[in-house]
């Protein structure tokens, strides 16, 4: 660590002595800044003391050599350990987490403490000692030395600990390089010119390399952009070329100009990468919501007493296409048969979640000793309660008895069921209705109705009969016209989707859809079976 910490750090602090000519221009990219922030970040916090100590001894070495007297040497070493001690403790404290630069706040964190607070620091004791070393205004000095340390921080330490965080195998190494080399080709292009204002054109190559290729490489693209620049200023071309020989204010734009240009492509980069992480986190939510709603979706016994069934689920074409919708049909003692639909608000993974909790304890109210369906919907008012996302959910529960062709039901807020009869005469029980899940303490009621055998019940969500376009009426309406023309000897999953064709006729699904059919046949079944069987 010590040794690869002074071999960067010698390297970068002689680039800005010898090849950018920094005791002649002090605003120029100072890559030891970005170096010593990244070793810090990068390292364990009981390895800082010989992270700092190298920086310090190194740093007041190449002072030494580049002919400076021991207080200036001392004061450009304090300046330079104290920076990215200031800035590694700020952005450690507030990402206890590895720092990652591909995430929108790790980066304004980065920036805040790495780019502005810590190099401000080290300013402050930077253009202390310029001023008694160089006999140059303070106020002069302090922007140009800020302005040099901040691009280094964001260009060398970005690049660095973005690269840190990726694994590149032979052909990306190769794709790099080719990047890097456009990057750096681009800019002389457009920095060598001294008359013509070209120095804009390396802009669309740095986004279109944060478009196409992301953070890692745009910071690296960003360093080489920031290298060329700087050295062909140096050389005294381009717009900021003549400023060499003469410290002013104004050096300090190009450095701005630089980290402006870079952090465009960041943000663009950053904001690309994000977006795909949330459609990522989506479609994984989104599959699991699917997955458990159609886990929660039961599959019909083959035999029920007096009774036969058809059911399906369609989701809906929107892209919340995993909802809250359900549908049961179980038996119960004494030979009846529970009949089940419901619909919890919102859509994807906490209204499937809230779904299948619904739906356990909808089984158990209703397999309760003298439990009829007003009191399965109060068991499921209490349950509201304790289980999120539950509130103002709808629900439909009909108990039926083959041996009396009595139907009890009840409606939380769902639309009514519809009984068909033999003779195909269609009819919506809207009795037994009340509020949603959760919404009033009033006490639930059931209807009873006396069905005649060979009827149909079917029920539904509410996503069948409405329409953003049209009045709810107008769809019970439809489904009123459409079970009346079935004909009457098909089987029940027949029903389903003839139904589901003449309402949706295969158009946009506005919200998930759960039909189901039960043939009310009124027989008889001597050995009913069990809730467990």
């Amino acid at each position: 660590m010590v040794l690869t910490v002074a071999t960067a750090y010698a390297a970068g602090s002689l680039f800005a002595f010898w090849v950018l000519h920094a005791p002649l221009a002090i605003a120029v990219l100072f890559p030891p800044a970005g170096v010593s922030l990244a070793a810090l970040i990068l390292s364990a916090r009981r390895d800082w003391p010989w992270v700092l100590a190298t920086v310090f001894a190194t740093e007041m070495t190449i002072d030494i050599v580049q002919g400076y007297q021991l207080p200036a040497a001392l004061g450009f070493a304090t300046a330079n350990t104290v920076e990215p001690l200031v800035s590694a403790l700020l952005v450690c404290r507030a990402l206890p987490s590895p720092v990652d630069l591909s995430r929108r706040r790790d980066l304004g964190v980065f920036l805040a403490y790495a780019v502005v607070a810590g190099p401000f620091v080290g300013a402050l004791v930077g253009a202390t000692t310029i001023a008694f070393a160089a006999h140059l205004r303070w106020a002069g000095a302090f922007p140009l030395f800020w302005a040099g340390d901040a691009l280094g921080a964001l260009t060398v330490g970005g690049a660095i600990l973005t690269g840190a965080a990726v694994r590149r195998g032979s052909a990306e190494w190769l794709r790099l390089g080719g990047v890097l080399a456009l990057t750096a080709a681009v800019t002389a292009l457009g920095f060598l010119p001294s008359n013509l204002p070209l120095f804009y054109i390396p802009a669309p190559a740095l986004l279109w390399i944060a478009l196409r290729y992301g953070v890692p490489d745009l910071a690296a693209a960003g360093l080489v952009f920031s290298l060329t620049a700087n050295l062909v200023t140096a050389l005294g071309r381009g717009p900021w070329g003549y400023l060499i020989g003469s410290p002013r204010g104004e050096a300090a734009s190009l450095q701005l100009f630089l980290a402006v240009t870079i952090l465009a492509g960041w943000l663009l980069a950053v904001t690309i990468l994000e977006r795909e992480r949330a459609a990522g986190l989506y479609e994984r939510e989104h599959e699991a919501a699917l997955q458990l709603q159609r886990a929660m979706l039961p599959e019909l016994p083959r035999l029920l007493p007096g009774v036969t069934v058809g059911a399906l689920y369609r989701p809906a074409d929107t892209a919340n296409a995993a909802g809250g919708d359900w549908y049961d049909v179980f038996a119960l003692t004494g030979g009846r048969v529970g009949i089940a639909v419901g619909d919890v608000v919102g859509h994807e993974l906490r209204a499937a979640v809230a779904m299948g909790r619904l739906h356990t304890v909808l089984r158990l109210a209703a397999t309760a000793p003298g439990n009829g369906p007003a009191a399965v919907l109060a068991a499921l008012d209490s349950a509201c309660a304790a289980i999120p996302d539950a509130l103002c959910t709808t629900v439909g529960y009909a108990e039926y008895q083959p041996r009396t062709g009595e139907l009890r039901y009840a409606c939380a807020g769902h639309p009514p069921p519809m009984l068909v009869t033999a003779k195909g005469e269609p009819q919506y029980l809207s009795e037994g209705r009340s509020t949603p899940l959760g919404v009033t303490d009033l006490a639930r009621e059931d209807a009873v109705v006396h069905v005649p055998p060979a009827s149909t019940l079917v029920w539904y969500s509410d996503g069948l009969v409405e329409r953003r376009s049209e009045d709810i009426d107008t769809g019970l309406a439809r489904l009123v016209t459409a079970t009346r023309d079935l004909p009457l000897q098909q089987q029940p999953d027949q029903w389903c989707e003839s139904i589901l064709h003449a309402l949706t006729d295969h158009s946009h699904i506005e919200d998930d859809i759960v039909l189901i059919c039960v043939r009310l046949l009124g027989v008889h079944v001597e050995a009913p079976m069990s809730p467990q069987d």
